[in-house]
């Protein structure tokens, strides 16, 4: 049951618009998988607030 409505969920975002979709869901998860690796080995409040742009401004410059 639940694949099938994934399947049509699926269907739907594809016929939108494929490779735009596809780069937003890659940058978004590179974007955490790095942020989170950064966070793990920078320490303190400072590095955890510089990083934020940072990972921002890759999300917009890949998904634009």
């Amino acid at each position: 049951m639940w694949k099938k409505s994934f399947e049509t969920f699926l269907e739907k975002i594809f016929h939108e618009n494929k490779l735009e979709i596809i780069f937003i869901i890659i940058s978004m998860t590179t974007c955490i998988y790095l942020y989170l690796n950064l966070f793990k080995y920078l320490s303190g409040f400072r590095s955890f607030l510089a990083i934020i742009p940072a990972v921002w401004k890759m999300i917009l410059s890949i998904s634009i």
